[in-house]
C-alpha cells in the first residue's frame, strides 16, 4: 500500500536555474539583481485551500509538521484570501538532511525544533498565478513592496532565532560583487544564493531570470566538490515515487573510504542501467557495474564527513567497459 500523501493542490512555482555566466551578464546590463541567500531547507508555500490556510511542499503536499504556524499565517493572509506566498523553510542548527524528515513527518513540530523553525518569505503572488503561466502577476519588484507592507523586516543576519522573516538581498552590479555576496554568505555557512532579476514578471517553472550560485554551479569563485570510487551498490527509485523499481543512481566507495548514494542520473540512464542489471541477473551472471571505478561530484563535504547533494558523473576508463 503507498503511503505517498495527497497533493492539495498543483502548483508550478518558479525555480531557478543552473548558473549561467553569460545569460546573468546580460541581465546586469539592464540593471542590479537581487542576491538572496539561499537557506539549509525547502520550499514551501503559505496559501488558502478551500478556505482554510494550508502549508504544502513546492509539489502541493501539506506539511502537518508546521501547522502551530497556520494561524500565523492566517492573520497575515487574513484579508487576501486568494494570495499565496513563496518561502524556504529550515529547521536552525539541524542539517538539512535531518530538518527535513522531520518538516515532511505528519507530526506537528513542538518544544525546541518548533522554537528553531525559520521562515524566509520571498515572494506572494495569487494562485491562479502560481498554477499557470501568466504575465500580469507584476515584476518582482512589486511584489516585494507589497511584502513590505505585510511582513516583519527584521534581517536574518541580526539574529539568529527561529520565525517568520522577509527575504533582504544585497544588489549586485557585477560579477565581482555576486562573488564578494557569496564568499561573505558561504563564511556564514549557508549553502549558497539564487540571483533574482527584479524587473522580470512572473513565471512557472524552471526558467531564466532565478539563477543558483552554489558550490559546483560552474562560476570561478565556486568550486564544488569532485572524487573518484568504485561502485559498490545500487540506489533504487522509491517505491511510492514515479522512478519505483528503475535503478536512479550508485552507491560509490570514496577513495577515502566514505560510502555516498550518488544520483542524478537522466531517465534514459536509468532505464539503460536497469534493465542490464535485470537481464544480467536473469542470466545468473554477477551484478553488473559493481566494482567498476567512477566519478562523483557535490557541493562540499559535511561536518560529519559525507557528501553534500552527491551527484553520478559517469563511470570512468580504468578496468571496466560501462560507459
Amino acid at each position: 500500500m503507498s503511503t505517498k500523501k495527497p497533493r492539495l493542490w498543483a502548483p508550478k512555482p518558479h525555480k531557478a536555474v543552473d548558473w549561467n555566466q553569460k545569460a546573468i551578464e546580460k541581465a546586469l546590463q539592464q540593471g542590479p539583481l537581487d542576491a538572496c541567500v539561499k537557506y539549509d531547507g525547502f520550499r514551501c508555500l503559505i496559501t488558502r485551500i478551500d478556505g482554510e490556510l494550508r502549508i504544502t511542499t513546492r509539489e502541493g503536499i501539506e506539511l502537518t509538521s508546521l501547522d502551530a504556524f497556520r494561524p500565523k499565517f492566517g492573520s497575515l493572509l487574513s484579508e487576501h484570501d486568494a494570495l499565496c506566498l513563496d518561502a524556504e523553510v529550515c529547521i536552525l542548527g539541524v542539517p538539512f538532511e535531518d530538518a527535513s524528515g522531520l518538516l515532511r513527518r505528519d507530526a506537528p513540530l513542538t518544544g525546541e525544533q518548533l522554537c528553531k523553525v525559520r521562515f524566509v518569505v520571498f515572494d506572494c503572488v495569487r494562485r491562479q498565478h502560481m498554477q499557470a503561466d501568466t504575465t500580469d502577476a507584476g515584476c518582482r519588484r512589486d511584489r516585494v513592496r507589497w511584502l513590505h507592507r505585510y511582513l516583519p523586516e527584521d534581517r536574518l543576519e541580526r539574529r539568529n532565532t527561529g520565525g517568520i522573516y522577509l527575504e533582504a538581498p544585497w544588489l549586485v552590479y557585477s560579477i565581482e560583487d555576486i562573488a564578494h555576496c557569496y564568499k561573505a554568505v558561504r563564511g556564514r555557512g549557508e549553502e549558497g544564493m539564487i540571483l533574482k532579476s527584479p524587473w522580470l514578471d512572473y513565471r512557472n517553472g524552471k526558467v531564466t531570470g532565478w539563477w543558483k550560485v552554489k558550490p559546483g554551479c560552474g562560476a570561478d569563485f565556486a568550486p564544488g566538490f569532485e572524487a573518484d570510487g568504485i561502485v559498490v551498490g545500487y540506489v533504487w527509485g522509491d517505491e511510492s515515487k514515479g522512478n519505483a523499481g528503475k535503478i536512479v543512481g550508485f552507491r560509490v566507495k570514496l577513495e577515502d573510504g566514505t560510502e555516498v548514494n550518488a544520483t542524478g542520473l537522466t531517465q534514459p540512464q536509468m532505464q539503460r542501467y536497469t534493465e542490464t542489471v535485470e537481464y544480467e541477473r536473469r542470466c545468473g551472471n554477477d551484478d553488473p557495474y559493481i566494482g567498476d571505478h567512477s566519478r562523483v561530484s557535490g557541493m562540499e563535504r559535511t561536518k560529519d564527513g559525507s557528501i553534500r547533494h552527491p551527484h553520478f558523473d559517469g563511470f570512468r576508463d580504468v578496468g571496466g567497459t560501462k560507459a
